[in-house]
């Protein structure tokens, strides 16, 4: 049930890790990458969506997970 939702905002790619995380900076340099930015709140937003809407029970499972693909597939 919450993966068509994922699907339907065009975020499943988060959950499934097929959608990967680009590199943090740039090229040889301390500038932050636009497209990790953009990626990373996508992704956190993802990992707080589905950490809300579990059981406490549940939630405490995925703790450690930085990333929306962990706590899927811990879940799993």
């Amino acid at each position: 049930m919450v993966l068509p939702i994922f699907r339907g905002c065009r975020l499943d790619g988060h959950l499934l890790g097929t959608h990967a995380c680009p590199p943090e900076f740039l090229d040889d340099s301390d500038e932050l990458n636009p497209i990790y930015v953009e990626w990373h709140s996508k992704d956190q937003y993802c990992l707080g969506w589905l950490v809300s809407v579990m059981s406490k029970d549940v939630a405490h499972a995925v703790v450690s997970a930085k990333f929306a693909h962990e706590a899927w597939r811990q879940i799993q």
